[in-house]
């Protein structure tokens, strides 16, 4: 994943408060809708109120970045990315199924 972590030198140009600028970003959305049937696309249609940082929520667990990779990328807790993740699985996807974890159902998706 270093190919999207941005240099020291250039964090200072990214508009984000994590450490992937705008067009990683885009890349990375890019690269999913290219390599995987339009997720992020699909994603967006389906789910049009969603912000930006749940779209990228979606994207990284997409790639299946472990909650300590989002953690690094985020500077959050692991415990903060479960939190994120199982409040966009309830209040976004409006799923409630204990059996059913956000990774599984984004992997589903």
């Amino acid at each position: 994943m270093s190919l999207f972590i941005m240099s020291d030198n250039h964090v200072k140009d990214c508009t984000s408060s994590i450490l992937f600028c705008m067009l990683s970003w885009r890349e990375i959305e890019s690269t999913l809708d290219i390599a995987d049937n339009g997720f992020v696309n699909r994603l967006r249609n389906q789910f049009p109120n969603f912000t930006e940082e749940d779209f990228r929520l979606c994207m990284l667990t997409r790639l299946k970045l472990t909650n300590a990779a989002h953690s690094a990328i985020y500077l959050i807790s692991v415990s903060a990315v479960q939190h994120r993740k199982q409040k966009l699985k309830k209040e976004g996807f409006g799923v409630t199924a204990p059996s059913v974890t956000f990774d599984q159902m984004i992997a589903a998706y």
